[in-house]
């Protein structure tokens, strides 16, 4: 059975991650371009983290004084998969950094307190220094009849044992805990008798990058890392989250891409008869316009012009026609 002190040693964990992601450098942190401005996304070690915990509490066995808490991680885990489905749909009126709805969800699950058992003052002193009637001190004990409290106050142990003795306003909540747990319990069972398929964004990546939707965005849309994105935004010639990419090739774990776009760029040339690297035209700058007018992209012009050019990538091929202004 998992305890309330072990499921606050995983929010603690979580919320380490949190404080990690807020105070990144400048250099480090994952800032997108959000309607206009530099926004800090929530990071893939955030997102990790989350689903860390959700799958930490998608379980039955928990002690009783945790399971408010771990009700109140499947209601933020409902806002959390609202948000990310937000993204998907429409990327440009969600929050990267998390919708004010998430964050409250957040700080709800550490706001929610167990139950816990509060004893009411004796009935003595209840009758005899605070006056208060018995009908109240019937209620406050939980006594299904008034009587009960002058027999209790003539004979104490007669209805009350403080060992085994429960407060009312604790019962009807640990009822409604159970309740709610109970209604979980048959979610979750019949939601493990359903396969999941994992929804794949209908965009292909190419126009997701072409439209400017953050790399750590579309990584969760399409199950690809980010350097992935990386790369191939730095083939198109497109900026990534807001800036030009430039990745080095490393000739062991990239021969075989390279290769296959490189094949794939002589098949299009011979079928186009008149493309790239147009060696009959002196200036480096014209020829490479006259690779673009051929229809070639920006990767693909890189790479013709790469025993040539120290260096070159189709971010610095992008610069150069928009420079030519092609």
């Amino acid at each position: 059975m998992i305890t309330l002190k072990e499921l606050k040693e995983k929010l603690e964990s979580v919320s380490q991650v949190i404080t990690e992601w807020e105070t990144l450098p400048p250099d480090q942190s994952p800032l997108v371009k959000w309607r206009g401005v530099d926004r800090l996304s929530v990071s893939e070690a955030l997102i990790t983290a989350w689903e860390s915990l959700i799958e930490f509490c998608d379980r039955p066995d928990f002690e009783p004084a945790a399971k408010p808490i771990v009700l109140a991680v499947d209601k933020f885990e409902k806002i959390l998969a609202e948000w990310g489905e937000g993204l998907e749909i429409d990327g440009l009126n969600t929050d990267p950094n998390g919708s004010s709805e998430l964050w409250h969800a957040w700080r709800t699950i550490f706001e929610t307190k167990p139950p816990r058992i509060v004893y009411p003052d004796s009935i003595k002193t209840l009758i005899e220094v605070q006056n208060v009637s018995d009908r109240q001190i019937a209620l406050q004990y939980g006594f299904p009849d008034v009587r009960m409290v002058r027999e209790e106050y003539e004979n104490p142990g007669t209805h009350y044992d403080k060992k085994t003795w429960t407060p009312p306003n604790y019962r009807k909540a640990m009822a409604e805990v159970e309740k709610q747990w109970s209604e979980r319990s048959t979610r979750y069972r019949v939601q493990a008798t359903v396969k999941k398929e994992k929804r794949v964004a209908p965009e292909s990546l190419d126009e997701l990058i072409a439209q400017n939707v953050p790399s750590q965005q579309i990584a969760r849309m399409k199950g690809l890392t980010v350097d992935e994105i990386r790369e191939r935004a730095d083939f198109l010639g497109l900026p990534l989250d807001g800036q030009a990419v430039s990745l080095p090739m490393n000739p062991v774990d990239k021969l075989a891409e390279v290769r296959k776009q490189e094949d794939a760029a002589r098949m299009r040339a011979a079928d186009a008869g008149k493309r790239g690297p147009h060696p009959e035209i002196e200036n480096i700058l014209e020829r490479v316009a006259a690779c673009a007018a051929d229809g070639m992209k920006p990767g693909e012009i890189a790479q013709a012009f790469r025993g040539e050019i120290p260096g070159i990538n189709g971010a610095k091929v992008a610069k150069m026609l928009e420079s030519a202004k092609v």
